[in-house]
């Protein structure tokens, strides 16, 4: 029986069972029922074995696929990973533009702010000026000589 299995020829099933001459009817037709139970257990087990050869192609194809897929996940973010990478330096650079034009601005401020202290302190020399001029002015309407004081207060 082990030769059976071994050799998967049809014939031997039948040499099994014929092959010994003092056998009688009943030994054959035994012979034969267990025989057609082996080959038909041999015939389920082939379909097994056929429907998880298909099974195991089916389930390499879909794994194909998803690796696939995977890949191309894989691919479009590390596209989106360097797009971020970019935008993020983009945006890095823009802030430092604005640091520096923030700071050039503070320091434009402050020289405007030195340069409205300078320039107040001047028109207040001025307005002073021009008090006196007006008072000298004044004064010397009602005097004889009129432009004495005037070359007085003149820077010269």
């Amino acid at each position: 029986m082990v030769g059976i299995y071994k050799s998967g020829d049809n014939l031997t099933y039948l040499a099994a069972v014929l092959d010994d001459d003092s056998i009688s009817l009943t030994e054959v037709m035994d012979g034969f029922t267990l025989l057609s139970a082996i080959a038909e257990q041999d015939a389920d087990i082939l379909a097994d074995i056929e429907e998880l050869e298909q099974t195991i192609v089916s389930q390499r194809q879909e794994l194909q696929a998803e690796r696939s897929r995977v890949a191309t996940l894989e691919e479009a973010q590390a596209a989106m990973t360097a797009e971020l990478h970019a935008a993020d330096k983009e945006c890095k650079t823009a802030l430092q533009e604005v640091e520096a034009a923030r700071s050039a601005k503070k320091a434009v401020l402050a020289w405007v702010e030195k340069d409205k202290a300078k320039w107040a302190k001047q028109e207040d020399q001025l307005q002073a000026d021009s008090a006196r001029v007006a008072a000298l002015l004044k004064s010397s309407s009602s005097s004889s000589s009129r432009f004495l004081p005037l070359i007085s207060i003149l820077p010269f």
